[in-house]
Order: structure tokens, then sequence, then C-alpha cells
């Protein structure tokens, strides 16, 4: 006989580059999932159904990174952020067609001053040393904050996990 499959709510939480890890899966099952519909493709599946339910976005680079474009040809970097750092400045355009915007609820942590001035002079407006407020942005999502916590230390700051808990809780960051 067949057995009615379980259901799990599912979390994300990204830092930086996970996040786009995070998108690109969500991609992934979504191009699967057009494939199997227009293949008319049926079949009795007895695993586990995961149901997504939040996503908090620490410091994203959901428009690219432009740090990860003015360094494109230092070798240095190159040789620490390998293909990934390519994607993410030059190979921008190519890599972002295969993101998707979550279809469920997303807040996104940003790190930065809170004023005109960021974290790092090379970066135009506030950013939080890697990532600019303006690249971390992304339609679609349900709450966004400014946190003043530079780009590395957001996994370990306190405000950070209490504003994280709170929206995979509530679906905000403060207050509704």
């Amino acid at each position: 006989g067949r057995t009615a499959a379980a259901t799990h709510d599912m979390v994300f939480i990204g830092h930086s580059m996970g996040n786009i890890v995070v998108r690109h899966y969500l991609g992934d099952l979504a191009r699967q999932q057009a494939w199997k519909q227009s293949a008319n493709a049926v079949a009795a599946d007895r695993r586990a159904v995961a149901k997504f339910h939040r996503f908090v976005m620490l410091a994203p680079p959901n428009q690219g990174a432009l740090l990860a474009t003015v360094f494109a040809d230092n070798l240095l970097v190159k040789e620490i952020a390998g293909d990934a750092g390519q994607q993410l400045g030059r190979q921008w355009p190519e890599l972002e067609k295969r993101l998707a915007t979550p279809e469920f609820e997303f807040g996104i942590l940003a790190g930065g001053r809170g004023g005109p001035k960021g974290f790092n002079p090379l970066l135009q407006g506030d950013n939080d040393a890697v990532i600019s407020v303006e690249t971390a942005k992304l339609a679609g999502a349900r709450d966004f904050l400014v946190v003043p916590v530079m780009h590395t230390f957001f996994p370990d700051n306190l405000q950070v996990h209490h504003c994280t808990l709170r929206f995979l809780q509530h679906g905000y960051f403060v207050s509704s």
C-alpha cells in the first residue's frame, strides 16, 4: 500500500555566500519541479516532504559582491576565493540566473553603521566592510534590518542571534 509522506518544516540560516548556496538550491528545486511537471512525471515519493518555513539571510551578497569584481585580478584573492569569488564578481550575471527568490518568508540582516558611510571606504554607502547594505537587499523580504556588525563577526554577534531567533519564531526581527 501507499504511505503518506511525513511533512517537516525546515528553516534556513545563511551567512554571506551561504545565502547564495541556499538560493541556488531553491532554484535547482524549482527547475527540477518544472521539469517533472512538463514531463508529466508522476511518481509516488515515500520520502519525507520538506516544507520550507523561514529563511534568515545574514550579510548576503544578493546583488553580487563589488569587492569580488574590484579584486578579480588579484592573485592572492583568486587563490583564496577561487571560482566562488569570480562568480560573485564578474560572473554574477550568469550565476544570478540560477538563483531563486524564496517563495516562503525570508528576512535579511545587513551590516553597517546606519549612516551614509560604512566600515569600508572602498564601498559606496553603508556596508559591513565586505557587503554594502544596498547589495544585501532582495525584493520580497518580509523584514530587513541593518545591524552595527562587521561582516566576519555576524555568526558570533548576540544581537544577530536574538534577531535571527525572533524571525524564525515570529516572522520579524524586532517587532511586528
